[in-house]
């Protein structure tokens, strides 16, 4: 796990039994009831994630703690707590699903509240937990891997180097650019508006980059 923002530290846990890794605000935020602010938290999977859990087993008569990493997981996000008992702070999706191969892409969250809330650089505002996952025995397991980041599971990756109706594969940084876009508003734009637009030019900045 990194961050792409030197001024934003990646998640930590703050005691030794916590489940989440609290994530902190990268920039000074204002959050208005029945409108929701997609934030970009800067912190992205760089495919060197290992968590692990301790349990204890009999060995010989004797109880030892052994570490279990395990080989498949998801990374959950949820609101830290206070903030949802309070202000009903939430996600749009309900619940935040980081799959393990969701690498190099930062983590968002659109976010909305029913009360006034004004968080400032630095806060603690959201939790990811690692899940162990299991998977159906009897299911036909896909091949295709992920090419892309938020949504990019609808158009995964395949061996076609062309761009066709049939075909899946897509230019990200085309789609970027297409969300850009969509972001620009007909009016005025406000500092939410700009904040997204910039976080979607860095992103694609770095789309771009890697395609060179």
């Amino acid at each position: 796990m990194y961050s792409l923002n030197k001024d934003v530290p990646i998640p930590q846990r703050q005691t030794k039994d916590s489940a989440g890794y609290d994530f902190y605000m990268p920039f000074d935020c204002e959050f208005r009831p029945g409108e929701y602010v997609q934030i970009n938290t800067f912190i992205c999977f760089d495919g060197k994630e290992k968590p692990y859990t301790d349990v204890e087993v009999m060995i010989d008569g004797e109880l030892k703690t052994c570490r279990v990493y395990p080989k498949q997981w998801v990374f959950k996000l949820y609101p830290r707590s206070s903030l949802g008992t309070e202000y009903k702070f939430r996600f749009s999706n309900t619940t935040g699903v980081i799959d393990k191969d969701f690498i190099d892409h930062p983590i968002k969250a659109d976010i909305t509240v029913d009360k006034p809330l004004y968080l400032k650089k630095g806060k603690r505002f959201m939790q990811g937990i690692f899940v162990p996952i299991g998977y159906e025995i009897n299911e036909i397991v896909p091949e295709s891997t992920r090419d892309g980041g938020i949504g990019s599971t609808d158009n995964v990756k395949c061996d076609c180097e062309s761009k066709c109706d049939n075909c899946t594969c897509q230019n990200n940084a085309e789609k970027n650019l297409a969300d850009i876009s969509a972001m620009i508003p007909k009016g005025e734009i406000d500092m939410t508006a700009m904040i997204n637009l910039a976080q979607n030019l860095i992103e694609l900045a770095q789309t771009m980059q890697k395609q060179n």
